[in-house]
C-alpha cells in the first residue's frame, strides 16, 4: 500500500497512476516533500528511456546524507536539504537525480520523469533515468528493502512506458565522461553487474 503522502498526488504528478503496478512500492512526490520549483530551464526527458543509472549519495556527497534517514519525516527533510544544497551551488537548476531511494525502500521524486538528470552522460546521451540511493556502498550493498523496491520500480516503469522492456542498468562509473569515479561503490557495482540476477 502507499504510505501517507502517496496516493492521489501521484496521479497529479503523472507518476504511474494509470499503471497496473500502482501501489507496488512507496513513492513520495515533490509536493509531498515540499520541493522548491527549478530555478532555471531543464531539458525535457524523452521517455521511454533505455538505461537506469544508479548513484550513491554517500560517494557523491562525502557521506553528507546517510543510507538510513530514519523516519519518513526525517527523509522528507533530507530531500529538502539535498535540494537546498544543489540550488545553492547555482550550477544546476534543481537537485541532480530523477529519483532518490532510502534504506527503507521508499522512493522520492526529484526531477521525476519530465526532466533530464544533471549527471553527465557519456554512454546513454541522457536517455536514462538517474536514481540516487542514500548511502555509501563500497563494502555493503543496499538493504534488501531497497533492492525489492528498486525491482518494483523497474517493473512499474516498464509497465507505464517510461522504460524500454530491454533497459539496462549501469553504475555512475560506467556512464561518466570523467572516470575514475568513486560512485556507486564496489559493493553496489557488484550488484549492478549481476543484473538482471537478484
Amino acid at each position: 500500500k502507499w504510505e501517507k503522502g502517496g496516493g492521489s498526488s501521484l496521479c497529479i504528478s503523472g507518476l504511474f497512476c494509470q499503471s497496473s503496478c500502482f501501489g507496488s512500492f512507496p513513492l513520495y512526490t515533490r509536493a509531498d516533500w515540499h520541493a522548491q520549483p527549478p530555478i532555471r530551464y531543464i531539458k525535457p526527458l524523452i521517455t521511454p528511456v533505455s538505461h537506469v543509472i544508479l548513484h550513491a549519495a554517500g560517494a557523491i556527497r562525502s557521506n553528507r546524507w546517510p543510507d538510513d534517514c530514519g523516519s519518513l519525516e526525517n527523509c522528507l527533510q533530507t530531500m529538502r536539504d539535498i535540494q537546498d544544497y544543489d540550488l545553492n551551488r547555482r550550477v544546476v537548476g534543481d537537485m541532480d537525480p530523477n529519483f532518490c531511494l532510502d534504506a527503507s525502500g521508499r522512493f522520492y521524486e526529484a526531477r521525476g520523469w519530465k526532466r533530464q538528470s544533471q549527471y553527465i552522460s557519456d554512454v546513454t546521451d541522457h536517455k536514462h533515468v538517474a536514481i540516487m540511493i542514500f548511502g555509501e556502498f563500497d563494502k555493503n550493498e543496499p538493504t534488501q528493502k531497497s533492492k525489492t523496491a528498486l525491482r518494483a520500480f523497474y517493473a512499474c516503469a516498464v509497465d507505464s512506458g517510461y522504460l524500454t522492456p530491454d533497459f539496462d542498468v549501469l553504475g555512475h562509473d560506467q556512464d561518466s565522461m570523467s572516470p575514475p569515479q568513486m560512485c556507486p561503490g564496489q559493493a553496489l557495482g557488484r550488484m549492478i553487474r549481476r543484473w538482471p540476477a537478484p
